[in-house]
């Protein structure tokens, strides 16, 4: 019997997936289903012709063509019937929070209608197709991915997604982003008596870093311009392509403009504050390292959904460290991209009197290694502490907790006691790094995942308004240069499915 594929196609992620899904039927025989984010996208994938669709869906229009009050009672029937939190999963929406509603606030009922709208049909849709694996990006990038990921795996559908080790390129082909898998085989090399352990140093993480593919992935160029001629392409591509997503709500070109032209403004404001008041040098002293997180973040919100208070965690912190250490915060440069936190912010976390705001250029390595101690949400900072042999403690989920050199907070009144232990009590196991490491390396695969992507967002951003067929044409290029990673990817799959 032939099985069922589910391909979520989302603007540059869905490029990738449908790279992925072109090699993959070349492996095996598979039926294909489409899930489009973008009406745009739609001429695209109807047009191409190397990958037969069975169906493809524009999913945004059964909401958009919901204007009635939502049905609680279809709501909370459906919450009892496949164990789902509806407030949950609608507070992973970025579009939601306050610093992401550009042109409209959201009321109670217009979010419920739209989760009303999205879960019929893909509970209708899954019900009916019954596809065996879904592949998509890392869940919660937005609500309408996530929403599918909770109501697939209540109806035991897999979904695989590629998540990141933390190191460069690398990369586990996962159900979960919790990466269940490197856990397991953990603990399998752990109790392999006969097991060989390597020695792994600072020197390592240093090869192997994520930073570098992130920076090169968040400098994205699309081409040189002044703000008046940026403020007019993005008013004529308002024009040209009126997506009616519901990010999109209330959207006018005045309102675009007015938006555009504050973003700019306040970068200015915030990126003035940080070079007049973030600390540029580490003073010599006893400290706590908090590297902060990106915000708002699409692994947090979604994951991690009670820890995206950076403030609160930041205040409990500091409430909770001995006396004679200092807890020093460091902004993350990705922040910037986000248009930096608010001024207020920052002035919260200066005001503490035991803690210390970092400039965003600071060294993260100089940091961790000459830090006591770090602590974070779910970052990729407390798996290169390792590598320093540095305790780490962690709010969120990450895979590598399993190492006994990494405590994940229970309950908030227990972190002085575990940041006491982690400081006077931590003792470095370099075995269990190398069963760490060696679980990576048996179930990874290393591609040009940050490179492909910024490919993809180029051309997403620059090409596709031009017209299907000249965008086919460019996008064919990306496909062709990146041959190799995509069968690498493909071949990975194919032993999952």
């Amino acid at each position: 019997m032939t099985k069922k594929i589910l391909v979520w196609l989302d603007g540059p992620y869905g490029y990738l997936h449908y790279g992925i899904s072109r090699h993959l039927s070349n492996l095996d025989d598979f039926e294909y289903y489409g899930m489009v984010s973008y009406q745009r996208d739609m001429k695209f994938y109807e047009q191409q012709n190397q990958l037969q669709f069975k169906e493809l869906h524009y999913y945004p229009k059964y909401y958009l063509e919901n204007s009635s009050k939502p049905d609680l009672e279809y709501l909370s029937k459906i919450e009892k019937e496949l164990g789902l939190n509806f407030w949950l999963i609608a507070s992973s929406e970025r579009t939601f929070l306050q610093e992401r509603n550009f042109f409209h606030s959201f009321t109670s009922d217009e979010i419920l209608s739209i989760m009303e709208s999205l879960t019929k049909f893909f509970y209708d849709f899954l019900t009916r197709i019954k596809p065996e694996f879904i592949i998509m990006q890392k869940t919660g990038e937005n609500l309408a991915n996530f929403l599918l990921y909770n109501i697939a795996k209540s109806m035991n559908i897999k979904t695989l997604m590629m998540v990141e080790t933390r190191l460069s390129n690398s990369f586990v082909i996962s159900d979960n982003l919790l990466v269940s898998v490197l856990k397991n085989d953990f603990n399998k090399i752990k109790n392999d008596s006969l097991h060989n352990v390597k020695e792994y140093g600072p020197e390592f993480i240093q090869k192997r870093t994520l930073y570098k593919d992130l920076k090169s992935y968040l400098e994205i160029e699309f081409g040189k311009a002044s703000l008046l001629e940026k403020l007019n392409r993005y008013s004529k591509r308002f024009n040209t392509n009126p997506e009616p997503i519901f990010y999109n709500k209330g959207k006018t070109k005045l309102k675009m403009l007015s938006w555009r032209w504050n973003q700019s403004s306040q970068l200015r404001k915030r990126q003035n504050f940080l070079e007049k008041y973030a600390l540029k040098n580490i003073p010599e002293k006893k400290f706590i390292y908090f590297p902060l997180p990106v915000q708002p973040e699409s692994q947090s919100y979604a994951w991690d959904p009670f820890h995206v208070n950076t403030i609160s965690i930041i205040e409990n912190i500091a409430k909770s460290i001995p006396s004679n250490y200092l807890l020093f915060v460091k902004e993350h440069p990705g922040q910037k991209a986000k248009n930096w936190r608010s001024t207020e912010i920052y002035k919260k976390i200066i005001a503490l009197p035991n803690v210390r705001l970092l400039h965003h250029n600071v060294n993260n390595y100089e940091m961790i290694s000459k830090s006591n101690l770090v602590i974070l949400i779910n970052n990729s900072s407390g798996l290169e502490a390792l590598f320093y042999k540095k305790p780490v403690i962690v709010f969120g989920d990450v895979f590598y907790d399993i190492t006994s050199m990494v405590k994940k907070v229970d309950k908030i009144e227990n972190l002085p006691s575990m940041i006491y232990d982690s400081l006077f009590s931590f003792k470095f196991s370099n075995d269990e790094l190398s069963f760490l490491m060696e679980s990576i390396e048996r179930n990874h695969i290393l591609v040009h995942y940050w490179e492909i992507m910024k490919q993809f967002i180029q051309l997403d951003s620059t090409l596709i308004h031009l017209g299907t067929e000249k965008a086919i044409i460019h996008f064919e290029k990306v496909f062709e240069k990146h041959d190799e990673d995509f069968s690498i990817m493909a071949s990975a799959y194919q032993k999952i499915i």
